[in-house]
């Protein structure tokens, strides 16, 4: 009953001097919403929102995270929320040794936004899985993202988008043309 006191004693004093966060007696912080309701803010780790070293480990040459259960990292939804995606990675050591987890990272953010963008309504985005994996033939990584996101009737569909990105530093994913140009290319080259 003291904890409820206080903690509306700091809802209400926060309200009147329009602060927008408050704490608890119990440190946990409040975010006031201008339409009088509150919801709690958690601190959120590094860990939960990047890819890091030990979400991976060596399996058979390849630096993987683990296929039957991935970690859940938080991405941004099309309304700016958090929410938990299924993050998968696979690199033979070699590549995964010549890239680093801030590229690794940005391959996975650029593909959902793009993915996003690209929709009628993306507003409804909602990422399910997001699958990034080095393809040693062409010497290019491929990212595939699968998501829910609502049709012009306003009916829940799942789709998947996919893209490309090249070895080097450039931040940005393979055109269709880029892309079909590098395959010719490959396939002139084994011959």
């Amino acid at each position: 009953m003291k904890n409820t006191a206080s903690f509306l004693a700091i809802l209400l004093s926060s309200l009147f001097y329009s602060q927008e966060i408050a704490t608890t007696e119990s440190n946990k912080k409040v975010k006031l919403n201008p339409n009088n309701t509150w919801e709690y803010i958690t601190d959120i780790n590094t860990d939960e929102t990047k890819l890091t070293s030990s979400d991976v480990k060596d399996i058979a040459g390849y630096m993987s995270t683990d296929l039957l259960n991935p970690p859940l990292k938080l991405y941004k939804d099309g309304e700016d929320n958090l929410v938990k995606v299924k993050t998968k990675f696979n690199a033979p050591i070699e590549k995964y040794n010549e890239s680093d987890f801030d590229r690794i990272n940005l391959m996975y953010t650029i593909s959902l936004s793009w993915t996003k963008n690209k929709l009628k309504n993306p507003y409804s985005f909602s990422p399910k899985e997001i699958d990034l994996s080095y393809d040693s033939d062409y010497d290019i990584w491929w990212c595939r993202v699968k998501y829910v996101a609502k049709n012009s009737y306003g009916g829940e569909v799942a789709g998947s988008s996919f893209f490309t990105y090249p070895m080097e530093k450039v931040y940005k994913p393979y055109s269709e043309d880029e892309l079909l140009n590098l395959t010719k290319k490959k396939k002139k080259t084994k011959k």
